[in-house]
């Protein structure tokens, strides 16, 4: 939504600033002058990117105009998910949340959210935080 509307913004600050200098708008759909410019555009970004960021480019391109993979649904349903881990740790203590941590696919409580599990990157994360708070103190050039 935000991209629909930043190029919105894009072009009508274009076209509001031609037209207060008072311009004339058919200078501006000049057919040649895009595919000079554009042409021009992309093939720059041809010439000075190897093959792997402009795959990168294309897919980043694809992820703004798709849909949000991050909704209510999934920050809910990781809010409860910690709220479950962190009451067993007040309950049972730190320690229990060792074999959590270790095995999360047979966590008990892990296993309650899948969506969660086949987020492997927030799943990393919270599965090494448990582990470093249950290892003990972490020195500040560790935690680097």
């Amino acid at each position: 939504m935000f991209v629909i509307v930043g190029i919105v913004v894009v072009f009508g600050a274009v076209v509001a600033g031609y037209l207060m200098e008072k311009g004339n708008l058919k200078v501006l759909l000049q057919s040649a002058e895009l595919v000079i410019i554009g042409g021009a555009a992309i093939g720059t970004v041809l010439i000075a990117n190897p093959l792997y960021i402009l795959k990168a480019i294309v897919g980043g391109i694809g992820g703004v105009f798709g849909g949000y993979r991050f909704g209510q649904d999934k920050y809910l349903e990781t809010m409860k998910m910690m709220y479950e881990l962190l009451s067993r740790a007040r309950k049972e203590g730190l320690m229990a949340l060792e074999t959590d941590s270790d095995a999360p696919d047979k966590s008990p409580v892990f296993s309650k959210y899948p969506k969660f599990l086949k987020d492997h990157h927030a799943l990393d994360f919270v599965c090494d935080t448990i582990r470093m708070a249950a290892g003990g103190g972490v020195e500040p050039f560790d935690m680097d």
